[in-house]
């Protein structure tokens, strides 16, 4: 008889009624020693019967929160690229100066600068001495020359004179101290008042004589040394031909 009135209608009562009775019994027997209800088994039903619902939208981001102590420093990174030259800075003030360096190679010369102004005249200098004459020992040396077509002069019918002159007055005031040389010689030695050593390109002569050089000759037939003084000499010159021009220069040296 109970199983031909079992069905689904019947099932579901049954098994509520029993989950009806549990639950009740399983309320009253938890209780503490205080007297007080427990809500574990009435939360864990609670929660098995609680169905979750789909997962709703992210909410929007929150405050930041204040910040947490520094970390500890990490290691150094790779050196980077040198970046662009930046702008020149101002100009810093002059420093002390440094010392001297070592003096440099000498440059090429310059070009000459201008003129200056005339100084003043020096004082005069001294007088030669004794007696503003060309001292003992003392040799003074010049060039001599003429050239031309000859001309009467001294009772000769054709002569050219040639002035040799001294920058101060010497002792040799005769002809026998008076010696010319001609072209390609030297000097005849102490007993002619001329150095064996000496030549046209360097003259001398011994103390108290006057010795003439000869360097070129053109149809100069012979030179002779006229009227000597203490101021000089004057040469005069004979042709070879005739009516034809002539020269002739040279050397001179006298020694006082």
């Amino acid at each position: 008889m109970f199983r031909r009135h079992l069905n689904a209608t019947t099932i579901v009562a049954i098994v509520a009624l029993v989950f009806a009775m549990t639950g009740g019994a399983f309320a009253v027997t938890s209780k503490d020693n205080s007297g007080s209800s427990t809500a574990v088994a009435a939360k864990k039903a609670k929660k098995q019967r609680v169905l979750r619902g789909p997962r709703g939208p992210r909410g929007p981001k929150g405050e930041a929160g204040p910040a947490g102590a520094p970390g500890p420093q990490g290691p150094a990174g790779a050196n980077g690229k040198d970046g662009a030259m930046g702008l020149q800075g101002p100009k810093g003030d002059t420093g002390p100066q440094g010392p001297v360096g070592p003096q440099g190679e000498q440059g090429p010369q310059g070009e000459p600068g201008e003129k200056g102004e005339k100084g003043d005249a020096g004082a005069q200098g001294e007088p030669w001495a004794p007696n503003n004459e060309l001292p003992v020992g003392a040799t003074m040396k010049g060039m001599w020359g003429t050239a031309g077509i000859g001309a009467k002069a001294f009772g000769q019918e054709q002569v050219i004179l040639a002035p040799i002159s001294f920058n101060v007055p010497v002792n040799v005031t005769t002809a026998e101290k008076v010696h010319v040389i001609a072209k390609g010689e030297k000097g005849g030695g102490p007993s002619e008042g001329c150095p064996t050593t000496a030549t046209a390109a360097n003259p001398e002569a011994e103390s108290g004589n006057f010795c003439i050089f000869v360097t070129e000759n053109e149809n100069v037939a012979l030179a002779i040394p006229l009227s000597p003084s203490s101021a000089g000499v004057l040469m005069g010159m004979i042709p070879v031909t005739k009516g034809t021009g002539m020269a002739e220069v040279g050397t001179w040296a006298v020694t006082g």
